[in-house]
């Protein structure tokens, strides 16, 4: 468990769920939160869910803390199993979840927008490409068929050799 290993390299590290007693104390310190991703939000990145937190640390109080009545936190039994914090009271302590922030509606539009056009470029590539094939030029059909192939594998860039 890599707190534990911390917790024997570090001494007297103790760990937090709660950012004020977290700024309060003495150092060596860690503060330990959640980013919380939903499956259908994969695509999110963790910058801008870091981003989303360090706001949060900076106003006077987290809008993305579970204030929940009843809570049993595993980040809490965490920092007790690997002994950086003997304070039992973690266990109903609530935490600070971080999520990803929802995307706005331009950049919704936007990725909708060039997923269209993505998919119209590659319709019409291999409309090219049978077209080619139909009027007796494989080459040109195979050049197409490579373009496909290229943007395919991830890059994007298609695999030509450049005009000398």
């Amino acid at each position: 468990m890599i707190l534990v290993d911390l917790r024997a390299r570090v001494s007297h590290l103790r760990g937090f769920v709660q950012w004020r007693p977290f700024v309060d104390a003495a150092t060596p310190k860690l503060y330990l939160w959640e980013a919380f991703r939903p499956e259908a939000k994969k695509e999110r990145d963790l910058s801008s869910t870091l981003a989303r937190f360090i706001k949060a640390t900076l106003a006077d109080k987290h809008g993305n803390v579970f204030a929940e009545e009843e809570v049993l936190s595993l980040v809490g039994a965490v920092l007790l199993r690997s002994g950086l914090s003997d304070d039992i009271t973690l266990l109903r302590t609530p935490g600070v979840l971080v999520g990803a922030p929802e995307p706005d509606e331009d950049g919704v539009r936007r990725d909708r927008e060039r997923r269209d056009q993505e998919l119209v470029g590659y319709l019409v590539k291999r409309a090219l490409i049978t077209w080619f094939k139909e009027h007796g030029q494989p080459h040109h059909a195979a050049l197409v068929e490579a373009e496909i192939d290229a943007e395919l594998k991830g890059d994007g860039q298609p695999r030509r050799k450049p005009r000398e």
